[in-house]
């Protein structure tokens, strides 16, 4: 006996139905939150996902961002949560909100294959700056400690796949070798209690910086596009969406409602995800 793969369509449907549950809390709790990047596009653009990508992702103002832990924490939920505050294993200030009845074999996380559901990240904002170089400098002091802790999580050494060669790969072992002397989930609480430090309302940028920082720079926002929430159409569903999304999203991606040529057409995970005890997902091998 085997479990049946999902297939993208049912992926989707699965993260669409942790998104919904996400929303309902948030909608009975009072907490903001917006969706964000490629699935705020997606809800402006497609009215739902992005056709060939397969993840959500939400950001919330770290108020509302703490409220939702300590909700999920003292109340029974339909997911489960994935965070350094409850597990030491894991290395990044982020959020993952895991289905429970799904299984991801071959998370690119070693210590969290076939442990992990199909999920929805959430990532808090908080204020970087009263000017915008000192936003960077705290935006890129982050960047340096979660680079520090995810590579204190790396079982070994490995060279990046990336196209960044080289002198990039001198950087990454660098910080392996820094990264067997710390203690990662003090480091992480260090880091996170750094970035909390300026609520959004203090400072004249903000942004969330316990992602990827796949946009660098352009992940500094003007304080006031984090204050004001509206509801935008994803998957025939209202969801939370921060009123000036078109700013937001024209400031990390340009022309966003202009698709990208079909080569550049490609999913930033493009996960294998089976379910878990499910009859009708089963199949004879």
């Amino acid at each position: 006996m085997r479990m049946k793969k999902l297939t993208l369509d049912e992926i989707k449907q699965v993260e669409y139905n942790v998104l919904c549950q996400i929303d309902e809390i948030c909608r009975q709790e009072g907490i903001n939150y917006s969706l964000a990047y490629g699935t705020l596009l997606g809800a402006i653009r497609h009215k739902g996902f992005i056709p060939w990508d397969d993840d959500i992702d939400l950001i919330m103002p770290r108020d509302d961002y703490e409220r939702f832990l300590q909700y999920c924490q003292e109340h029974e939920t339909p997911f489960y949560i994935i965070s350094h505050r409850m597990d030491p294993k894991w290395p990044f200030l982020y959020t993952r909100v895991c289905n429970a009845s799904t299984v991801i074999p071959d998370e690119p996380l070693w210590k969290w294959r076939g442990k992990m559901g199909l999920f929805v990240d959430i990532l808090a904002v908080d204020g970087l700056g009263n000017t915008f170089s000192q936003a960077i400098r705290n935006m890129y002091g982050t960047v340096f400690l979660l680079s520090l802790a995810n590579a204190a999580n790396w079982d070994h050494f490995f060279k990046t796949r990336t196209r960044f060669k080289g002198y990039y790969d001198i950087v990454r072992f660098g910080f392996y070798v820094l990264g067997k002397l710390v203690n990662i989930n003090k480091l992480l609480s260090y880091t996170e209690k750094r970035q909390a430090r300026y609520p959004i309302a203090s400072k004249v940028y903000s942004g969330e910086t316990s992602g990827a920082f796949a946009y660098g720079k352009k992940e500094i926002m003007a304080s006031d596009m984090f204050s004001e929430f509206i509801e935008v159409e994803f998957e025939g569903k209202l969801f939370k969406a921060i009123k000036q999304y078109d700013k937001f999203l024209s400031t990390v991606y340009g022309d966003y409602m202009t698709p990208p040529p079909k080569e550049q057409q490609i999913g930033h995970h493009y996960i294998n995800a089976y379910y878990l005890k499910d009859e009708n997902f089963i199949s004879n091998t």
